[in-house]
């Protein structure tokens, strides 16, 4: 077994150590014991899910997040510029709905912006796969097209979402405007087009 699959075994097995043993979390905000479980499961299957991925910046990305102690309070995922195509969405959409499925996936800030490959397909499947908790998107300069906004479109009407970056792509002006409208309807969005 190679000296990377060890580490991130190791982090595996100290993650189920905090699920046995939750008084090791970090200080933060109080929460019961079976929410912070139900946090841990979500956060631990996002992450091993995401093992199946083979670009190198989602496993630097994994690297970081297997370390990250203050899950409970919430984490981004950003991946910017980072080589993404279909094939690595539907890895990231599958991680956060096996997340939600099992636990909670505290997950607050989100990020794909310039990943031109990732597909109007890949953002229909991530809008379905968000969890609720989320509050910042970013999708900036990622090619897409109408389909696509659309997604994100309805996504937001029902959303908790407080910014959202989806400037830089193809969308049409008639899409445009109903963002802009969006926008003036839901005054605590910060949605830039």
């Amino acid at each position: 077994m190679n000296l990377f699959r060890r580490c991130v075994l190791g982090k595996i097995l100290t993650g189920l150590f905090l699920l046995k043993f939750p008084g090791h979390l970090s200080s933060g905000p109080i929460l019961d014991q079976e929410s912070e479980q139900k946090i841990r499961l979500g956060y631990t299957s996002f992450i091993k899910e995401l093992q199946k991925s083979k670009n190198l910046l989602l496993q630097k990305k994994l690297k970081e997040l297997i370390l990250q102690r203050e899950f409970g309070k919430g984490f981004d995922f950003h991946l910017r510029n980072a080589g993404l195509d279909f094939k690595e969405v539907q890895i990231i959409s599958n991680a956060m709905m096996k997340a939600t499925k099992h636990g909670i996936l505290n997950l607050k800030s989100f990020s794909l912006s310039y990943n031109p490959e990732i597909t109007d397909q890949g953002v229909g499947l991530l809008v379905k796969a968000f969890p609720p908790q989320i509050t910042e998107l970013g999708l900036v300069g990622c090619d897409l097209v109408d389909e696509a906004g659309e997604g994100i479109y309805q996504y937001l009407e029902n959303s908790a979402l407080e910014l959202v970056c989806i400037e830089g792509n193809n969308f049409s002006s008639v899409l445009m405007d109903k963002f802009k409208k969006l926008r003036e309807q839901k005054p605590n969005l910060s949605l830039l087009i």
